[in-house]
């Protein structure tokens, strides 16, 4: 039931006084419209909203009353539409919103009357459905477009007269409204049934071209497309006229390389319906325009793009069994397929076989035995060509596809071409030394193959063929031919095992990455697991694999949990328990109540097997943890059992590095609550092993298991009693710490192994993700006390360095040069640890710390590589002349001031520091300083003022000791790389042209620095290592590519740093003239001098050599070189770059060096060495025109 209410908006009551009330609705409503008076038809409609049923009375008029009615609403509507065009601008849009409030409620009548009339022979009805038709666009409420574009869908629908003249704006409505982001399949379904009156408009008209621009976005408009009704009314469009197919078609292909795969298979299915219901008119016309289009397209176009053009095709490729379809494809093939396959194109000819593959077998019915056989040979024989075709891409493709032909149609292929498929495919191809997609393309195709039941029996012959492939040189071709046995495992007729023996699956497991190492663990996976058998079965395969390999037992149980329940998993882990138990204490263990046999079969001496074990329940138990831990009831029941497990033989076999390192693991997923005294003797190792000596991975296992249980604080404080004890002498040594922790006094050590192990045990823990986040969470007080400590250390590499290497005579702490290093070290990683979750007051803080750190090392450090450059030994406190004291006091006065005093912990450092070779500990400070400083860059932690610190620390240092300093240019040339990257990244303030200006000359004296220094130091010393070389080159590589992508889009780039390598450049080669007089004519950049060539090849690389070029023409032309050695040197240099690309630039630069030689020659006399050179030049000029002409 419609009531008017449900439709209708509440209209501003009448002026007019109403009339009285009527006793009958069907009688009010023909009084209202009697007068053709549209305020009493309004005043009706309004009084009775939703107090009438519509439907009742439309179905209660009779024929007169209907006709009477419409009489009078037509000549309404007439009269208030064409009012509107009498009305000013300004009374036009009131008077439209008045008009479409009247033609609401017609609408609405309109509907009720096409609902309750079968036949509607109303003329005046229809003339009123032709007048609203002709407004429809015009109209800017939705609901009442909505109410008439019903109206006149229905009339098409119920085939009533006068339906042609309302289709035109029904459907470019509905056009409009599926073209829109949120069209629904309704939409579409819409359209689809309304697809019989496209043929009635004349598309070859102008005034259709705006329907046709619908249309054509509409082909285009993927939500309309996906949509099976959508494709099916697309496809429609193809056969409303000839010269319009083109241009769908044209529209279509505008968007194939950018729609969804989604959308390509739905064009498919369009232009197959499109094809399948037309006459052979328009059939003939998509044939040739559009499926021979696509086809090639298919073929000709470049990957991945190929593809795109075969899913539109795949859909009449699998429709192969529908009439016709088969002799229009070898129709429309016939002329560019067999082509294809043979053009000199690698990629047209992998197009094409891909084309034939998917289209096999190409058969038409309609010809006679003898052809079809015939078209049959013509595909099998270009198959073998293709199977042996000098491409590889293309011989992988028709491995693939000679498969899946073999798979498919197995039972109606000749068995002699089925054996010589196979033959060539196993014995030829799976050994293409050549290829490793080829012989990988051959086990994923018989992997295809084996799916097909029938060729089970013939694959079982050909496996001692290839089985060797297991230990194929690609992991990749190994992996597939696991792939290829998990197959083999489904076919009852064949057994893996007795293809390939367990032995070597072990040995490939123990080998292999990851990838192979899954494959080979779910091959063997039900031969060393089953939950069915009884716990020694279970024992004994397990000890057979462990015994087999312990690496390969490892990887297994890396893997199993992929096949395993959480639920099965859990009982395994518990199995390996009760069976470790069992052998530690000669007895079933009280909780294996799920055990099946009580006999033991691992006794306590096989130590080897009960680590093996415990690593399995780790291992596995890791794997599972993530998901165990959603699970609170079953997690609390394994971390019981397994805390009673370690308690009952921690002590038996603690002293076993291997099976204690693998209990401490499993500590890892057990409470400290459940192991309160375990944690206490694990904490008690802590303690002890400065003195316990471990190697990394011991320490490592205690510590984890300790930051597993929370106790990261306790680790922290026992690492500052060590460093105290080691790093403070015995007479200002306080007995507690601040947290009441008892410091025992104790004999200074030499070898320095508390202080060492605490900077171990710290680098562990900032590492370590898990530790990493505790200190942060819960001990940033601790671990900045630590650093507070850790800052004097610059204070004992001071004295050392003073002291000469000298111990003094006072009783005191001996500190080596290493822990000094690593203290160091690890006091300017601490700094930034806490930094990078810090705020920007402390940033600020760090990076003036490391500023005052560098001043340091400029005031202490460089002048003693200085003097170790120059070679003297000399005594440094007796060079300062007594003012060490003059030196040492502001930096004191420094320290007292930036850093934290406590009662508890004295940070002076009245010591004797011995130290056997001063000049190693300066140089790893620099490089300390130098490696800190860059990763601070990395992470963002810098500013322009530190920038400029180090820039002119690097120029120190590359001044005061060239020796040492060309053994860290790669280290300075990541500095400067880094520091490049975080003055070109976009921040706050760095928008201003002056901001950019100084980053980029920042960056463009860093790269002169660097070029000249290397090229000073390889014009003297020729015997510069080329590892130096190869591990800067990368670095200045990247720092280049920087300086210019900045500068050349910000057009802010200066000639500075490109002048000074062509200056370098320019005096390597003059020198080498110099040296060597006449030379050979170089031909290639890298017979160039060391610098020269070095350079050019990562100018080269980044194709800036065309900025150097302009830049050595602007010199030439300038005058800037008029000796005839840099003429000579210069003319070498462009004979080896000539074969590079660099534009017209080079011919300039040789006409240029022509006419200064020719200038130089007039001041030349004869039989002298000048004119020899001045002949060796003109030589080379003259080879240098002839190549340039050629």
């Amino acid at each position: 039931m419609r009531e008017i209410m449900d439709r209708s908006e509440p209209s501003d009551p009448p002026d007019s006084p109403t009339r009285g009330p009527t006793t009958n609705p069907r009688d009010a409503l023909l009084q209202s419209v009697s007068n053709n008076t549209p305020q009493d038809f309004m005043n009706f409609m309004t009084k009775h909203a939703g107090k009438i049923n519509l439907k009742e009375i439309m179905s209660s008029l009779s024929k007169n009353q209907n006709e009477e009615l419409w009489t009078s609403l037509e000549n309404i509507c007439i009269t208030e539409i064409l009012g509107l065009d009498a009305m000013s601008e300004d009374e036009k849009v009131q008077g439209k919103t008045d008009v479409e409030k009247l033609l609401y409620p017609i609408s609405l009548l309109a509907l009720e009357t096409l609902d309750c009339l079968d036949n509607c022979n109303s003329e005046h009805f229809l003339n009123t459905a032709v007048l609203l038709h002709g407004i429809l666009q015009s109209l800017e409420r939705a609901a009442l477009q909505n109410n008439l574009v019903n109206l006149l869908e229905r009339w098409w629908l119920k085939d009533l007269p006068g339906k042609e003249e309302l289709y035109p704006e029904t459907i470019i409505y509905l056009l409009n409204k599926v073209l829109t982001p949120k069209t629904t399949k309704v939409d579409s379904k819409r359209l689809w049934k309304l697809r019989e009156g496209l043929p009635l408009i004349d598309l070859n008209n102008e005034s259709s071209n705006h329907l046709k621009r619908l249309l054509l976005k509409c082909i285009t408009h993927e939500p309309l497309v996906k949509h099976t009704e959508g494709a099916k009314f697309l496809g429609g469009l193809f056969h409303l006229n000839l010269q319009f197919v083109e241009s769908l078609h044209k529209a279509v292909k505008s968007i194939i390389q950018t729609c969804s795969e989604q959308t390509l298979l739905k064009y498919g299915e369009m232009y197959f319906h499109a094809w399948q219901f037309c006459n052979e008119i328009f059939q003939d016309k998509i044939e040739k325009h559009c499926i021979q289009d696509l086809m090639y397209y298919a073929i000709r176009v470049h990957r991945p793009y190929d593809k795109r053009f075969r899913m539109i095709l795949r859909h009449f490729h699998e429709s192969k069994m529908r009439r016709g379809v088969d002799a229009m494809l070898v129709q429309l093939y016939q002329p560019i397929l067999w082509r294809y396959l043979k053009v000199e194109s690698c990629t047209v000819r992998a197009n094409a076989a891909s084309i034939l593959f998917e289209v096999f077998p190409l058969q038409d019915p309609t010809t006679t035995k003898e052809e079809a056989d015939g078209l049959m040979q013509l595909q099998f024989d270009n198959i073998n060509n293709l199977l042996f075709d000098e491409a590889p891409l293309i011989r992988a493709k028709a491995v693939t596809g000679v498969c899946t032909i073999l798979t498919l149609y197995w039972k109606l292929i000749p068995v002699a071409v089925i054996s010589s498929l196979l033959q060539k495919v196993v014995n030829d191809l799976a050994n293409d030394i050549s290829s490793v997609d080829v012989r990988v393309a051959v086990f994923q195709g018989l992997k295809l193959v084996l799916s097909n039941p029938l060729s089970q029996p013939t694959i079982k012959k050909l496996f001692p063929v290839f089985k060797q492939h297991l230990f194929d040189n690609s992991e990749k071709v190994r992996f597939a031919f696991i792939g290829l046995l998990l197959a083999v495992q489904q076919c009852p007729i064949i057994k893996v095992f007795q293809q390939v023996s367990m032995d070597d699956l072990l040995l490939r497991l123990k080998e292999d990455g990851q990838q192979v190492s899954w494959a080979i663990s779910k091959l063997i996976f039900s031969s060393y697991i089953d939950h069915d058998i009884p716990d020694n079965e279970k024992a004994s395969r397990l000890v057979h694999l462990i015994e087999s390999s312990p690496v390969a037992c490892r990887k297994f149980f890396q893997n199993i949990h992929n096949w395993m329940s959480l639920e099965q998993s859990v009982k395994y882990v518990k199995f390996l328990q009760r069976t470790v138990r069992a052998s530690a204490i000669q007895e079933t263990a009280e909780d294996s109540e799920d055990s099946d046999d009580d006999s033991i079969l691992v006794t306590a001496n096989d130590t080897h097997i009960i680590a093996a074990f415990l690593e399995a329940a780790v291992l596995l138990w890791k794997s599972i943890e993530p998901t165990l831990r959603k699970k609170k009831e079953q997690c609390e029941s394994l971390q019981r059992i397994s805390s009673k497990f370690v308690g009952n033989i921690f002590g038996r076999f603690s002293a076993n590095k291997r099976i204690f390192e693998a209990l401490l693991m499993m500590c890892e997923y057990i409470p400290k609550s459940f192991l309160p005294d375990l944690s206490k003797r694990i904490m008690k190792k802590v303690e002890n092993l400065p003195k316990a000596k471990l190697d990394p991975d011991y320490r490592s296992s205690v510590l984890r298991a300790v930051v597993s249980w929370g106790q990261v604080g306790d680790v922290l404080e026992m690492t500052y009693v060590w460093l105290y004890r080691e790093m403070t002498p015995n007479d200002l040594q306080q007995s507690r710490t601040s947290k009441g922790r008892r410091v025992k006094q104790k004999k200074q050590d030499s070898h320095n192994s508390e202080a060492m192990t605490a900077l171990e045990v710290l680098d562990y823990l900032i590492v370590t993700k898990t530790s990493r986040d505790l200190i942060l969470a819960t001990q940033r007080e601790g671990i900045t006390e630590i650093v507070n400590f850790l800052s004097g250390i610059k204070q004992h590499i001071e004295k050392a360095l003073k002291s000469g290497g000298q111990q003094s005579e006072s009783t005191g702490m001996i500190l080596s040069d290493k822990l000094m290093c690593e203290a160091f070290s690890m006091y300017c990683r601490l700094q930034n640890f806490l930094y990078m979750y810090e705020t920007g007051k402390d940033k600020q803080a760090t990076i003036d710390a490391m500023i005052q750190t560098i001043l340091w090392a400029e005031r202490e450090v460089l002048p003693v590589l200085t003097m170790s450059e120059e070679k003297r030994v000399v005594d440094i406190a007796t060079a300062t002349g007594g003012s060490s004291t003059d030196i040492t006091e502001p930096a004191k006065k420094k320290s007292r001031g930036s850093r934290r005093q406590k009662k508890a912990r004295s940070t002076s450092w009245p010591t004797v520091i011995k130290s056997t070779n001063i000049a190693s500990l300066a140089e790893t400070t620099v490089e300390t300083i130098l490696t800190i400083v860059s990763d601070m860059a990395l992470i963002g932690l810098a500013d322009r003022d530190l920038a400029n610190q180090i820039k002119e620390f690097c120029d120190l240092l590359m001044t005061r000791s060239q020796g040492f300093a060309i053994r860290m240019l790669p280290k300075i040339g990541q500095l400067s790389e880094q520091m490049a990257d975080f003055l070109f990244v976009p921040r706050e303030g760095y928008k201003t042209l002056d901001e950019v200006k100084r980053s980029c000359d920042y960056v463009s004296t860093s790269i002169s620095r660097v070029v000249m220094f290397l090229a000073r130091v390889l014009q003297h010393d020729k015997t510069t290592s080329e590892k130096i070389l190869n591990a800067l080159r990368p670095h200045l590589n990247c720092l280049m590519k920087s300086y210019y992508d900045e500068t050349l889009e910000k057009e802010t780039a200066d000639n500075d740093a490109m002048s000074n390598i062509m200056t370098s450049v320019i005096t390597e080669m003059k020198f080498l003239i110099q040296q060597e007089g006449e030379i050979e004519v170089i031909n290639r950049v890298q017979d160039l001098p060391a610098f020269s060539a070095f350079i050019l090849k990562i100018l080269i690389k980044q194709k800036y050599h065309g900025l150097f070029m302009f830049e050595l023409l602007s010199c030439i032309k300038s005058n800037a070189i008029n000796s005839l050695h840099g003429m000579c040197g210069l003319l070498h240099l462009i004979h080896a770059i000539k074969s590079e690309k660099t534009g017209a630039v080079i011919k300039d630069i040789v006409k240029s060096i022509k006419l200064q030689l020719n200038e130089l020659e007039s001041g030349l006399d004869e039989d002298t060495p000048e004119r020899y050179l001045y002949k060796d030049a003109v030589q080379v000029l003259i080879i240098c025109e002839r190549d340039l002409d050629k």
